[in-house]
């Protein structure tokens, strides 16, 4: 999708009471098309990023080498770049959100190079309210990534934050060939 109509049309699709509240397409070369939405059934709060379908993604893709968080993690370089290029924007728009209506439970998703950004976001502390590092009283008490085909976001075990306190369960499911 590039237009936030097509997102909403096809959150409609789900029938579940899916609203989205932000939706970013991919601006540059340095970030990634995200969404945030809310399923009205359950009260979750949804983060979901878009797997490689531009040039720009596939550079993420292919700078691989190993970067160093503060926290002495190893991320994939280019998928660690694109997270922190997103991570300002959408920490303002998730944070937000949870003030105005707190939620039990925040989902992190992608297919492809976004599940690798929904486990760097995550891994790496990108997203405070989702590690409890700030805004604990607006903090959802679960925190959960999907990732769909995702390539390995990380190199060896993560000592981030999220992962660090326990507040993370993460999910990798594989297509079958």
């Amino acid at each position: 999708a590039e237009k936030r109509r097509e997102v909403e049309a096809g959150l409609a699709l789900l029938g579940s009471g899916m609203e989205l509240v932000r939706f970013s397409p991919q601006r540059d070369s340095r970030g990634a098309q995200w969404l945030v939405a809310r399923d009205a059934e359950s009260g979750t709060l949804w983060v979901a990023f878009r797997g490689t379908a531009s040039l720009a993604d596939v550079v993420h893709d292919l700078m691989a080498a190993p970067e160093q968080t503060g926290a002495g993690d190893a991320f994939h370089s280019g998928f660690l770049r694109a997270a922190r290029a997103a991570a300002e924007e959408l920490r303002e728009v998730v944070e937000a959100e949870l003030r105005v209506r707190p939620c039990e439970r925040l989902a992190l998703c992608g297919h492809s190079l976004g599940g690798a950004l929904a486990m760097t976001l995550l891994g790496a502390g990108l997203l405070p309210c989702a590690s409890g590092d700030a805004g604990a009283e607006d903090a959802p008490a679960e925190v959960l990534a999907f990732t769909y085909g995702s390539p390995a976001a990380f190199h060896g075990e993560l000592r981030g934050a999220a992962m660090r306190r326990g507040r993370a369960q993460a999910f990798f499911f594989c297509a079958p060939r």
